[in-house]
């Protein structure tokens, strides 16, 4: 919670974002989803103010509009990590602005598409072949997934352990 408090009786001394995180435990919201965020100002005596919010995501991760909808970005960049900032300014224009975030991690999603590396051999009879496969979510960004390897076919041509076919 960031806290800021101002002199005046009834002026605008604290302001609260939900959902709220830190810096070590950050929300984690996945590539794509959105995210309702509020930010509530209050007085020094704990009475609910009315406050003008100004919102804005920053690090990359995302968009927010002007209601407090974020959307996360898809393409993950960097970590992932940055922070959702609501700026407020008491509504009878006393003057008083308060700033309160909240931080947020950008996850991949569930897995989408699978690459098999390399797409296309021909090997002789009796030759191995080591196969790499990587996960990725629809929009690219790396996943991980336990991947089970299985040779199919009509005929036998062989058998795939651990992504080597003999």
């Amino acid at each position: 919670l960031v806290e800021i408090r101002s002199e005046p009786d009834g002026a605008l001394a604290q302001l609260e974002i939900f959902p709220l995180a830190d810096q070590s435990a950050p929300l984690d919201i996945e590539a794509g989803d959105s995210v309702r965020f509020t930010a509530t100002g209050y007085s020094e005596t704990g009475e609910l103010l009315s406050v003008d919010i100004i919102w804005m995501s920053i690090g990359g991760i995302g968009h927010i509009d002007q209601d407090g909808l974020f959307t996360a970005a898809g393409r993950i960049a960097d970590d992932g990590m940055g922070r959702i900032v609501a700026t407020a300014r008491q509504s009878d224009s006393q003057g008083v602005t308060l700033q309160a975030e909240t931080w947020a991690r950008i996850s991949p999603g569930p897995p989408d598409r699978i690459m098999l590396n390399p797409g296309f051999a021909a090997i002789a009879a009796g030759d191995r072949l080591r196969f790499s496969a990587s996960v990725t979510d629809a929009y690219s960004n790396p996943t991980a997934a336990e991947i089970n390897w299985s040779v199919d076919g009509e005929t036998y041509i062989g058998t795939v352990s651990d992504g080597v076919f003999s």
